[in-house]
């Protein structure tokens, strides 16, 4: 493997000696360089490689050379982030106390992350104002990192500004106070997050839902429905938005497993969406392109036990069941439909929903069946805002 130049190829060398002299010419020549490279390689390096490289690292920093690091502090590495912390913690003194609240004041955003971790480590408090301005940074690791240091000191003022957030902000505000809250990790605010889910229902909020609560933790709680709609919005955002190997990660054997011991029908109706997307993933040549030989094999496996544990059921219903569903299962409607006639299921969807998705989507099948009436077109104008969509509408009907 060439890492770029030869202190870091000599740095992953299996001779103990050289990779050991090289982390050394890295402190003492300040080589920041390299240690960006190295930081921009990182995430194809396997994890073991990663560990020896930053175990070389830490040992190469001593007393003396210590300070060196106030330079790599330019370069934020979340993987390498322990090269700098470690030893300035371990050989914290006045001259390294000063130079972090430099930092922390002035510095620039990879600096003062660095600060705000090094002080969060310390237990030292006087850093919370300073974290909370940092909290709306656009440099994702700053706001992460000042995020975590108030969750660490109890810190409640900016949490409860960010719940108040999701009940009255507007939608960007909305987004962002859901950012903070799971970054915050109380799992308190999950059934806020979900209400305000339950209005947005995009996989970036149900993705989000998932890092405070588990599916395995919500299965124990017995919360089906937000399991059902949680991973209905995922596959909804699949393969756009959701890539495959979360798609995979997401429907493991034992989320597949709860599935099919569930019931009721809207369980049955995720199980057939599961199919379709990865119909779609496995078959279209624009996406399989894209996913790795193991992935795909994953995939496969997936999509034959799927085929065969929806062999018996019948599809008409299970389509049905999703155009009446109480969830938000009815969003799953789309081209599998064209030849089928749901034609009066599709008309109480459009007088029913506000959704400009779901109504777009059943006005075109409804259209491809022969089914689409004025009638139907007006009442689906009556809901729709959005200029675009309601032209692409009234179009439908010439």
């Amino acid at each position: 493997m060439n890492l770029g130049n030869k202190t870091l190829n000599n740095l992953i060398s299996k001779d103990g000696k050289i990779s050991q002299n090289a982390s050394y010419e890295i402190i003492n020549g300040k080589d920041v360089e390299s240690f960006e490279i190295l930081n921009s390689k990182a995430d194809f390096l396997f994890d073991y490689i990663k560990e020896k490289i930053l175990k070389n690292l830490i040992y190469s920093v001593n007393k003396d050379n210590c300070k060196a690091l106030f330079d790599f502090c330019k370069v934020y590495s979340p993987d390498f982030k322990n090269y700098i912390l470690e030893p300035l913690i371990k050989f914290q003194d006045e001259e390294i106390t000063s130079k972090m609240y430099e930092f922390l004041k002035s510095g620039t955003s990879e600096e003062k992350t660095y600060a705000i971790e090094f002080f969060t480590i310390l237990n030292n408090i006087d850093i919370i104002p300073y974290a909370k301005k940092c909290v709306v940074s656009n440099f994702e690791p700053l706001r992460i990192s000042a995020i975590k240091s108030l969750k660490k000191f109890k810190e409640k003022e900016e949490y409860e500004k960010n719940l108040k957030i999701l009940s009255d902000g507007d939608e960007l505000e909305k987004l962002e106070a859901v950012d903070f809250l799971v970054n915050y990790g109380d799992c308190e605010a999950f059934d806020k997050i979900y209400n305000f889910f339950l209005s947005d229902y995009s996989e970036f909020t149900a993705t989000n839902l998932l890092c405070l609560k588990s599916l395995e933790e919500l299965i124990k709680e017995d919360k089906t429905e937000q399991i059902l709609n949680i991973l209905g919005s995922i596959l909804r955002g699949t393969p756009d938005n959701i890539t495959f190997s979360e798609t995979l990660y997401y429907f493991q054997n034992n989320i597949l497993n709860f599935l099919l011991e569930e019931e009721s029908n809207p369980a049955q109706v995720l199980i057939y969406y599961l199919k379709v997307k990865l119909e779609l993933w496995l078959e279209d040549e624009s996406y399989v392109i894209d996913i790795d030989n193991n992935d795909k094999k994953e995939g496969i496996e997936l999509k034959n036990k799927v085929n065969s544990l929806l062999a018996g059921f019948n599809y008409d219903e299970i389509i049905k069941t999703a155009l009446k569903s109480k969830n938000k299962l009815e969003i799953i409607i789309g081209e599998e439909l064209a030849g089928s006639d749901f034609s009066e299921e599709l008309q109480d969807l459009v007088k029913s929903n506000n959704d400009y998705e779901i109504i777009l989507n059943a006005v075109k099948n409804l259209k491809s069946n022969n089914n689409l009436t004025k009638e139907i077109v007006d009442t689906a104008l009556s809901k729709i805002k959005n200029d675009n969509i309601g032209a692409e509408i009234k179009n439908l009907l010439n």
